[in-house]
């Protein structure tokens, strides 16, 4: 069934969307005093923030500077995103920084497997391998995969696509659930709520400002969990 829901929705592609803002800045930083604490991001256009102007705006900057205020650390943060990634991308990528140091390794990716019509059984063996990479460069660290956005909530796509996309993203997202849960420093984060249009940037399909904060909170109470 979620295999036929791949062709079904194989327009997805098709629907590129509009011009919008993308990070200007630094895509690393610190925040805060203390003791020192490495946030990595790797991944997709999330990471590399498209839909605000400022990476400390985006989903790494945000989540670090929510970290260090929690936490009392200083914490440094890196992100390296790349508008498009899938999980091969990530993986071919993975040499250019398995020298940063890192112990929060925040990942987003999914969506563009998704969108490239990946099946299930294909999403699953190549985040599997990708998990099995960022605990062997940095076996210390907490890998923390950001959870598929509920797709059924994006303005951009038409329905019936809409729909199914929202479908094949649950399906997707209870694998990456199901495949961290036996790994003892890595966590999952879900996204537990709807979008609603003001947590959209213009093109219908990237975060806004307000959304970006939204997903950084979620994951910043995640992480407060962690003995960092």
């Amino acid at each position: 069934m979620g295999d036929a829901l791949a062709l079904a929705a194989s327009p997805v592609g098709a629907y590129s969307c509009p011009q919008v803002c993308r990070c200007g800045g630094a895509a690393e930083w610190q925040f805060g005093d203390g003791a020192p604490l490495h946030v990595l991001g790797i991944g997709d256009s999330i990471i590399a923030g498209v839909g605000v102007r400022e990476h400390d705006l985006g989903l790494v900057g945000h989540t670090a500077r929510l970290l260090a205020e929690t936490s009392g650390r200083r914490v440094h943060w890196h992100a390296f995103g790349k508008i498009g990634a899938d999980t091969h991308d990530l993986l071919a990528g993975l040499e250019a920084v398995r020298t940063v140091p890192a112990d929060v390794v925040l990942v987003s990716v999914g969506v563009n497997d998704l969108t490239s019509l990946r099946l299930t059984h294909q999403w699953r063996a190549s985040l599997t391998r990708l998990m099995d990479e960022l605990a062997s460069i940095w076996p210390d660290a907490y890998v923390v995969l950001s959870g598929l956005p509920p797709m059924q909530s994006f303005p951009l796509l038409p329905q019936p696509l809409r729909g199914l996309s929202g479908v094949r993203a649950r399906r997707f997202d209870a694998i990456a659930a199901n495949l961290v849960s036996s790994r003892s420093r890595a966590i999952h984060v879900p996204l537990p709520f709807e979008l609603e249009p003001d947590l959209f940037a213009e093109d219908g399909f990237h975060p806004s400002e307000i959304g970006y904060a939204l997903l950084a909170g979620e994951v910043s109470r995640h992480l407060a969990r962690l003995p960092l």
